[in-house]
């Protein structure tokens, strides 16, 4: 919640337009919040130091004042930073997985092993229905988390296209099933023009989306049909269902690309649990000679 409440605060870019590391004082004036608040907010800001979101370094005293402890930004709390329009921020995602519809189910989860009954997760036994269920109903956090997608399909694809780049050359056409607003998808278009490039989601999400840009939004559901491509792509898309469904879906992106020899593929972007070797970091050995001048 110290990480919800920094994003909320807007902590990261009060410290960049600050342009260097920022004392408590100052940080409360530029984030316009009471004065009476800054006792916890030096709280809140060791906190978050120690958990290496900021640097916190001691500022030398003036002249019969006090030392000052100094908050700049770390490679992480730059991730959260509202610059260049907020393309690479991750400031909304984080707002999207933190939202209390994502949050309170956790607190429930000791009740949910316990319930004797056919809920299938601590998030429809405390909404009343699945997740896509409750964004369907509620249109404010429908729209932060597609805000939250968008954000993460930036920053990820970013990665993709200058790391993995191979595997969209070659394409003529891709399908992104689940891929909300687009973003993942359009950073593919521009990297890769000559590829053309869908989204299949959800009328909800789609709807009132311009379909004058690079991107082909398609209203649909990607276990009843997936549109004709050469590739398609599931970015964080079967982690989110169960082993049937997860086939379900790769059956229905199977029918809609040609075959391997044709060069039909579909890329998955999940992370996998133990999908890499774990390095062990070797200790230094300590010399067992000592040379004295």
């Amino acid at each position: 919640m110290s990480l919800k409440s920094a994003v909320e605060l807007g902590i990261p870019d009060a410290i960049h337009r600050h342009r260097g590391p920022i004392s408590v004082p100052d940080l409360i004036a530029a984030l316009n919040l009471p004065a009476a608040r800054l006792p916890p907010l030096r709280r809140l800001m060791r906190m978050l130091a120690l958990s290496r979101l900021f640097t916190r370094q001691t500022s030398e005293a003036a002249a019969g004042g006090e030392e000052e402890d100094l908050y700049g930004l770390t490679l992480t709390s730059r991730l959260l930073v509202d610059d260049a329009g907020g393309r690479r921020s991750l400031a909304p995602f984080v707002r999207a997985i933190l939202d209390p519809v994502q949050t309170v189910p956790s607190l429930h989860v000791g009740d949910w092993f316990k319930a004797a009954n056919g809920i299938v997760t601590p998030f429809e036994a405390v909404h009343g229905e699945d997740f896509w269920g409750v964004t369907s109903c509620n249109p404010e956090f429908n729209a932060a988390f597609n805000e939250g997608m968008a954000a993460d399909g930036r920053f990820i694809m970013d990665v993709v296209v200058r790391k993995c780049g191979h595997v969209f050359r070659g394409l003529r056409s891709l399908v992104d099933v689940g891929g909300g607003t687009g973003a993942a998808t359009r950073a593919i278009a521009e990297a890769f023009p000559h590829v053309k490039c869908a989204v299949l989601e959800l009328r909800l999400v789609v709807q009132g989306l311009p379909a004058d840009g690079p991107v082909e939004f398609v209203a649909g559901s990607m276990f009843e049909r997936v549109p004709p491509a050469d590739a398609v792509m599931l970015k964080w898309v079967l982690h989110d269902w169960d082993d049937e469904d997860c086939v379900r879906i790769l059956q229905r992106c199977r029918e809609a690309i040609p075959s391997r020899e044709a060069g039909g593929k579909v890329t998955v972007v999940e992370l996998v649990i133990g999908s890499g070797r774990v390095r062990k970091r070797r200790r230094p050995r300590r010399s067992s000679s000592s040379t004295c001048g």
